[in-house]
């Protein structure tokens, strides 16, 4: 087949945990993305998995892994993509994706392939090595982490032609209320494309959350190359991405933020 435009719904930043369901996750992805764009779209969700986790090497390199009954997630010719198959339907699309974790503590993806890029390194040095290794790099908003000093770092970025280029991430986590940040309101001044995501917390039941805020996007895509007709549409396209979906309120985010705060302490860190 060849590449056509095509209506496309994109949740931007998908984390599959271990405590999740995977099956409860891949048709949350194709049912919620389906609820804010229509039965006819193309339903795409780009991972970010951090340091320690690989869902999608796995089911790469095991086929038959993730089965189970009609529904499975199978390669495809695209080695930066796994499709989700229910019976003879494609319900959506599965494409690889890592998040990494700056010096300054902020959040960088790199969607679209499947990058070994450690933790640590300085956010700049990051997003370069992130286009080098032919991913899409996306600065991501997080609550409370654009404040400050780091806030400080993120305008320099949006403000000097030397950073390079890359996208600005939204993410469900802001919760309905929270106006719409500056830095991100910036980025758009400037000519950013801003993504968005449900960005699941690591708690059982979070998966169903995939696929609620996102964007839809007229482009051009190819079923047998679905990676790289990302990587070609978020980095190169003249594309409007439009978000969608909805965000949590603020009671539900913050029982969900202390739920995995208690997490966290319980696993000593």
């Amino acid at each position: 087949m060849t590449s056509a435009i095509q209506d496309l719904a994109i949740d931007a930043h998908v984390h599959l945990y271990p405590a999740y369901d995977w099956r409860v996750a891949a048709r949350s992805l194709a049912e919620n993305l389906g609820r804010i764009s229509g039965d006819r779209t193309i339903r795409l969700g780009l991972l970010a998995e951090g340091a320690g986790f690989g869902f999608f090497r796995e089911a790469r390199s095991v086929p038959g892994r993730y089965r189970d009954a009609d529904l499975a997630l199978e390669p495809c010719g695209d080695a930066c993509a796994l499709r989700i198959r229910e019976g003879q339907q494609i319900l959506g699309y599965l494409i690889a994706g890592r998040q990494i974790v700056t010096r300054e503590r902020l959040e960088v993806l790199a969607l679209g392939a499947d990058a070994d890029i450690a933790d640590g390194a300085p956010v700049k040095d990051v997003l370069e090595r992130v286009r080098d290794a032919g991913a899409v790099p996306v600065l991501c908003w997080s609550p409370g982490k654009w404040f400050f000093e780091r806030g400080r770092v993120v305008r320099a970025l949006l403000e000097s032609p030397a950073s390079g280029r890359f996208l600005l991430g939204d993410t469900a986590l802001r919760p309905k209320g929270w106006g719409y940040p500056a830095l991100l309101a910036l980025g758009r001044r400037r000519g950013f494309k801003v993504l968005a995501g449900s960005d699941p917390l690591p708690l059982a039941g979070e998966e169903r959350r995939i696929g609620r805020y996102g964007v839809r996007v007229r482009a051009e895509f190819d079923p047998e190359a679905p990676a790289e007709s990302v990587r070609r549409m978020l980095f190169y396209g003249n594309v409007f991405l439009e978000t969608a979906g909805a965000r949590l309120c603020p009671l539900q985010f913050a029982w969900r933020w202390v739920a995995n705060w208690k997490r966290k302490a319980a696993r000593g860190g």
